[in-house]
């Protein structure tokens, strides 16, 4: 009988232990570590971005990421908003691509899901050299509406009556580079003639 208390008493001590230790484990595994931050990571020179619109390479487009803080954190989503509109965002695998669009400043905040910690980038799409020519017209010195039907393409409807003169321009893009020296020239004289160097023109 002495030789069965003995072995009760060693054996109990261990089955509580056991049971005790499996608790703890579980315990552990059902905490979630909060969010205490987020940094973007996307290389810059103090937090500002520069992209010349006029030479990149849209093969290798700038990517918009972030880190969320600790590394262990249990909810690593976010998100971005944009002030501006000199870049457009496209998703990709990890982050967004950030495309230049116009010449301009755009802001890009990103927003952690937990917590909301944020953190910005200013981007700056810039043009080293003449990007575009934007077109206009005016009559009697008041501008008279065009619209941009494709890339490259504008439509505008001009009053025929006799003796009206328009006067064809062009706006740089960036205007940063002033004028612009153009000819002008008419696909259907016989509606509309306009002078090659003045750009006035006079329909027929």
């Amino acid at each position: 009988m002495k030789k069965k208390v003995i072995l009760l008493i060693i054996v109990l001590p261990l089955v509580f232990m056991l049971t005790l230790f499996t608790i703890g484990a579980a315990v552990s595994v059902m905490i979630a570590v909060p969010v205490s931050g987020i940094t973007i990571t996307t290389p810059s020179e103090d937090g500002v971005l520069t992209i010349d619109i006029s030479d990149y390479d849209a093969a290798n487009l700038p990517l918009l990421n972030a880190s969320v803080e600790p590394l262990n954190a249990a909810n690593k989503e976010w998100s971005y908003s944009a002030e501006g509109d000199s870049v457009r965002l496209i998703p990709a695998k990890e982050g967004y691509l950030i495309s230049p669009e116009n010449v301009g400043t755009t802001k890009l905040t990103v927003r952690s899901s937990d917590g909301g910690y944020t953190d910005s980038l200013t981007v700056e799409v810039v043009s080293a050299e003449l990007w575009d020519l934007e077109p206009t017209v005016e009559y009697d010195e008041t501008a008279v509406q065009m619209t941009k039907t494709d890339l490259n393409r504008y439509s505008v409807t001009l009053d025929a009556a006799a003796g009206r003169r328009y006067r064809f321009g062009a706006d740089a893009v960036p205007a940063s580079f002033g004028g612009a020296d153009v000819e002008w020239g008419s696909a259907q004289e016989n509606v509309l003639k306009v002078d090659r160097y003045t750009g006035i023109a006079i329909p027929v």
